[in-house]
């Protein structure tokens, strides 16, 4: 895995980890290893997810995961919000999400998000906002993990003030 930290500007910085396969174990424990460092046991962390894989089948059997589907007939897309508390079983769940939609976003919502707040703003939250900067204005959070395009990278996005650990060591 390559990774390549950039500053996206005053405030934001990035880190992006390619190539990422969640297929390849090795790869898998290392992405594991990263959520493990980012959020602690019992955080509440939400997902946005957009459009999702026509191909994908989705079940989260016996999982405390709240859900909330969107749907966009305009562009014929099903959109979905989900919170849950995370655990060591939260890599698989993180992964289910991954393999079913296109776009995945995870993070650790700031105290003043509420999921009622996040859910308000409906379909405004599933548009194109590639590194997130829409919701950093918002302060939303201070570090959000991103599924890159196509899905072969993960991107994290942090405010430059945000304790980031040390990804090398972990990747």
């Amino acid at each position: 895995m390559f990774i390549n930290h950039i500053s996206i500007n005053e405030l934001y910085s990035s880190c992006y980890i390619d190539p990422v396969d969640m297929e390849i174990a090795k790869d898998q424990s290392k992405i594991d290893k990263l959520l493990s460092q980012l959020f602690k046991k019992d955080d509440t962390l939400y997902l946005i997810c957009r459009k999702r894989l026509e191909a994908s089948s989705f079940q989260l059997d016996g999982e405390q995961v709240q859900l909330e589907y969107f749907e966009d007939d305009l562009n014929k897309e099903t959109n979905c919000c989900a919170n849950f508390k995370y655990s060591g079983r939260s890599f698989q769940i993180y992964k289910k999400f991954w393999n079913a939609f296109d776009q995945v976003r995870l993070f650790k919502p700031s105290p003043d998000l509420t999921w009622v707040k996040l859910l308000s703003y409906e379909q405004n939250i599933f548009q194109e906002d590639k590194e997130a900067l829409k919701m950093f204005s918002f302060n939303f959070f201070d570090c959000i993990v991103i599924k890159g395009l196509a899905g072969e990278s993960l991107i994290v996005n942090h405010r430059k003030d945000f304790p980031l650990p040390e990804i090398k060591s972990l990747i």
